[in-house]
């Protein structure tokens, strides 16, 4: 390993070992949690949070031969565009928080 990807791996570690700190500080956890009960979060962390806890949505949606959309009514194809729609907007909006 090079000296330049040591320093790099250093850097990073001490970087870690100091966020680490910070959210293992009991003051920083009880602030957190007062902006959170006050509605003071911002979108980010919010998102960051329920990501956490509740895992990451989907980022792609995988149609694969075996998914054979024939046999589907037109009731059930218009069903199904419109839950994608709306997968698609909320990502979109987790994405750009401004967006309604």
């Amino acid at each position: 390993m090079s000296a330049e990807a040591k320093g790099r791996r250093s850097r990073h570690h001490a970087a870690r070992e100091a966020a680490q700190k910070i959210l293992n500080d009991e003051i920083y956890q009880r602030n957190l949690l007062m902006r959170a009960q006050t509605g003071d979060l911002s979108p980010q962390m919010e998102v960051r949070l329920w990501e956490h806890v509740y895992g990451k949505p989907v980022d792609e949606v995988i149609i694969s031969k075996e998914d054979d959309l024939s046999d589907l009514t037109e009731e059930q194809l218009f069903e199904l565009a419109t839950e994608l729609r709306d997968y698609l907007k909320g990502e979109q909006q987790q994405d750009d928080p401004t967006i309604n």
